[in-house]
């Protein structure tokens, strides 16, 4: 019953020719706050030696934990890397909730 963090990272490969996806760490996060929830995001990229600035984009969830505008992880994470290019959110869950609108 252990809620798990999983970060993913996308790049290009240049031995390979194409763009891989790959399974960069999993977290155990089972108090899923904002702080808690991106710390663990950079505890992972510290394992590989990859700060913030080094991130592109990022994909999260749209619940408020993680996009509220005060102290989400989005806020949190633009504060380390103002520079990003895009941060998506989940598009499962935005049309589960335009269907609930609906």
């Amino acid at each position: 019953m252990d809620r798990i963090l999983n970060v993913l990272v996308r790049f290009f490969d240049e031995d390979m020719g194409k763009v891989v996806t790959q399974h960069l760490g999993s977290r155990k996060v089972n108090i899923a706050d904002a702080s808690t929830v991106t710390n663990s995001m950079a505890d992972i990229l510290q394992s590989y030696n990859l700060n913030w600035n080094q991130v592109v984009s990022v994909l999260l969830d749209n619940c408020s934990v993680m996009r509220g505008k005060q102290s989400g992880v989005e806020t949190q994470i633009r504060k380390e890397n103002p520079c990003l290019l895009d941060i998506c959110g989940d598009t499962v869950h935005m049309v589960s909730n335009a269907a609930k609108a609906l």
